[in-house]
């Protein structure tokens, strides 16, 4: 049984190395955009969380979502967020 060319010049493992780069590079592209796509995901649910109101005792507007953690913490962030506005408003006509 005799050796054939291509055994004899076949590349090695280890001479792969363009291989394992391109495939690092497409793996972690891909991962990237899966990670991005999740988080987006996550901020967009956030974000639109619905507090219709705050008033618990007329079941016609009680909802499911209007007391969860995120609706909570959403509403204090915005609250939060109007008041640093305002703040900045003062010391810009104060200016």
């Amino acid at each position: 049984m005799s050796f054939s060319w291509t055994y004899l010049t076949r590349r090695f493992v280890l001479m792969n190395y363009r291989d394992y780069l391109a495939v690092g590079i497409i793996s972690s592209y891909a991962a990237g955009k899966t990670f991005q796509a999740i988080a987006e995901k996550h901020d967009n649910e956030w974000t639109m969380q619905h507090v219709y109101t705050d008033d618990e005792s007329d079941i016609a507007f009680k909802e499911v979502t209007n007391k969860t953690d995120g609706a909570v913490k959403r509403k204090l962030s915005l609250a939060y967020c109007d008041k640093i506005k305002m703040m900045r408003a003062e010391r810009e006509r104060a200016a």
